[in-house]
């Protein structure tokens, strides 16, 4: 039923197509008006009539090939095996490999890897090396490439790095794009008949509605095919150029590759002999950081002692301070004493006391006075 549908648009299609033709070649024709006197809604029609067949099934009648009713079962059976071996034979398949690398002679190795790469019919799609710093010592560099090389070159390249460096990881990975290849390389046929179709009718069209639509049209499908080009473009690039994603690390020790299994005394041995260089390794770059940043440190450490020379300055300062503010205060405590026994001896003296009587009094007195006696003699020696 589907087969005969595909076969009466077909026929509608090319009916219509003849039809329109006949109508511009002829202005008399009384079978079919002529193109020139159609406009709006006839002519919209018109063109509509031409391009009645769907796309899916323009699509399904250009993909496959079908049999006649008569054909026998066997030859169905051997035309679809020679197709699945002609879809596997091929297949669009976008390869890529991610390499780690190792290397104890950094430049060497970058170097061969940009001039292989460039022997062997590929380029550099992005490369970044990284030289080092000052800030840890300048010893560590790596380089990142993504290199892109012809698919019959891949693994000579990949076999090239791995003897002039330590592989530490290797992946591998095959995307399979055959489907949305041939779906766009369908479309993209589909839409190069459309467009030869719209130009034959706009070559006789007169109607100025019609040929507004016609290059409407004609510039949506120029559009679609355009990128559909770029599409197949893209895919045919990484089909044909493998992707190879390459990382280098400088090293002074290659990573050991895996061993059988070791017994106590050798992981012993080996852990001990790890742990002195990495003390060892440890302190030389403690040492070269100290030497890196001396100026920093004697920069530093001249502030600090300036700040510690003026807080222990104030610390006494504030004690000397502290001290006068006490001899002051013992000497006024002092000669508070002495006008209160000057004022004690006048009292007795007019109460008709003898001297040795006051004594007493004045002799309760004499500790402080020897406390101010002994501030004020210090005093002089503290300053």
């Amino acid at each position: 039923m589907k087969k005969r549908q595909i076969a009466g648009q077909i026929m509608a299609s090319a009916l219509a197509l003849g039809m329109l033709l006949g109508g511009c070649g002829s202005s008399e024709s009384a079978t079919a008006p002529a193109y020139d006197n159609l406009s709006g809604a006839n002519a919209k029609s018109a063109v509509a009539e031409s391009f009645a067949m769907p796309e899916e099934e323009a699509y399904e009648e250009m993909d496959y090939e079908e049999t006649t009713d008569a054909a026998p079962a066997a030859a169905e059976g051997g035309e679809s095996a020679s197709q699945s071996e002609s879809v596997a034979t091929n297949r669009k398949l976008i390869k890529r490999v991610n390499l780690t690398a190792e290397t104890q002679e950094f430049d060497k190795l970058t170097r061969f890897i940009e001039k292989r790469v460039e022997e062997l019919g590929g380029y550099m799609e992005s490369s970044d090396v990284y030289s080092g710093s000052l800030y840890n010592g300048g010893r560590t560099r790596n380089a990142s490439y993504t290199a892109r090389v012809p698919v019959a070159k891949m693994n000579e390249l990949v076999n090239a790095v791995g003897e002039n460096s330590n592989i530490t990881n290797k992946s591998e990975s095959a995307e399979d794009v055959t489907l949305e290849y041939v779906d766009n390389k369908s479309r993209k046929e589909a839409l190069e008949v459309e467009m030869d179709r719209l130009m034959e009718i706009l070559k006789q069209a007169d109607d100025v509605d019609t040929i507004i639509e016609l290059e409407r049209r004609i510039t949506d499908v120029r559009y679609e095919i355009q990128n559909l080009e770029s599409r197949l473009r893209t895919y045919d690039n990484l089909v044909d150029f493998a992707t190879v994603n390459i990382t280098v690390t400088e090293v002074e020790v290659y990573t050991p590759e895996p061993v059988k299994k070791q017994s106590d005394w050798e992981r012993m041995t080996q852990g001990f002999m790890h742990s002195l260089k990495s003390l060892g390794r440890g302190i030389l770059d403690f040492l070269i950081a100290i030497v890196i940043d001396l100026p920093y440190l004697i920069l530093w450490g001249g502030i600090i002692a300036v700040i510690v020379l003026i807080v222990r300055k104030f610390i006494k300062g504030k004690d000397k301070r502290a001290e006068k503010r006490a001899a002051k205060k013992a000497k006024k405590e002092a000669a508070a004493a002495e006008r209160a026994a000057a004022a004690a001896a006048k009292r007795a003296q007019n109460a008709g006391q003898t001297p040795g009587q006051m004594a007493p009094a004045s002799q309760e007195k004499t500790p402080e006075l020897n406390r101010a006696l002994q501030i004020d003699e210090k005093k002089p020696s503290d300053q």
